[in-house]
């Protein structure tokens, strides 16, 4: 498991992170569906968690936070994953 961000996290209500006063850049501090730490899978290759897999916590998924940021996160995921597609 990772402790890594991929956008699609960072677009996402269940992450819990700090913000550094200084950059503004986010840091994961964890995920309630993965309490120990994001699965390789979604966080090292972004993977897509918006159904449930088996292995995150209570069956939490991909929840879309409200905000610019994380519609920043969301639009920049989703050109990724149709550019992967194509």
């Amino acid at each position: 498991m990772t402790t890594m961000s991929p956008v699609q996290c960072l677009a996402c209500a269940r992450l819990a992170g700090t913000v550094d006063p200084d950059t503004g850049v986010r840091s994961v501090v964890r995920c309630t569906a993965y309490p120990a730490g994001i699965p390789a899978e979604i966080g090292m290759y972004g993977g897509d968690h918006r159904t449930a897999r088996g292995d995150e916590v209570d069956g939490l998924i991909f929840l879309r936070a409200p905000g610019s940021e994380a519609d920043d996160a969301w639009a920049w995921w989703q050109r990724k994953t149709a550019a992967a597609a194509e």
